[in-house]
């Protein structure tokens, strides 16, 4: 008895820490294995319920929102930053990565537009000038803020995965 509840313990474990094995999407997994990081996309991707069930279109909203979601999380953060430095030096160079992170947010909303209204064929053009502006972010900071990097580094992450799902569009 004791072995059947652990064995059922050790099931329901492994749904909620692998929910890719029971909410298999085969459309997520070819996009996933077109990026540079797999585990990085499907952990992303499954961390949004629409994504078990999501065609193309769908796809597309999950994959652009998160990546708009962690670039406004990482402009809060970036402006709690620069109200903590005390370092004029240090203070440009957040002020710079916060105005790449308001380029890049404008570069989303612009893509969210064009989802909305189904104009497909820029929106992999926006999602790299999103990386692009974050990517500038990442060579001001060189390592100054280890948990900015690797908010910048997860964003442009966020990013290549919109892209590969926008190229579904063309």
């Amino acid at each position: 008895m004791i072995k059947y509840h652990l064995l059922s313990l050790m099931f329901f474990i492994s749904i909620l820490v692998y929910p890719s094995f029971t909410l298999n999407n085969k459309l997520v997994d070819d996009v996933c294995a077109k990026t540079s990081d797999y585990s990085f996309c499907i952990k992303s991707l499954y961390s949004d319920s629409r994504t078990a069930t999501a065609d193309r279109v769908v796809l597309a909203y999950v994959a652009l929102d998160l990546a708009y979601l962690d670039a406004t999380n990482t402009s809060e953060y970036i402006e709690k930053l620069i109200g903590q430095t005390t370092s004029p030096g240090d203070r440009a160079n957040l002020e710079d990565c916060a105005a790449d992170y308001e380029k890049a947010e404008s570069k989303l909303a612009i893509a969210h537009n064009d989802l909305d209204s189904e104009t497909y064929n820029a929106l992999a053009d926006y999602a790299s000038n999103a990386s692009l502006a974050v990517e500038h972010c990442q060579g001001i900071i060189k390592g100054t803020y280890p948990k900015l990097h690797s908010r910048n580094h997860d964003f442009k992450g966020l990013c290549e995965i919109f892209i590969v799902v926008s190229k579904l569009f063309i």
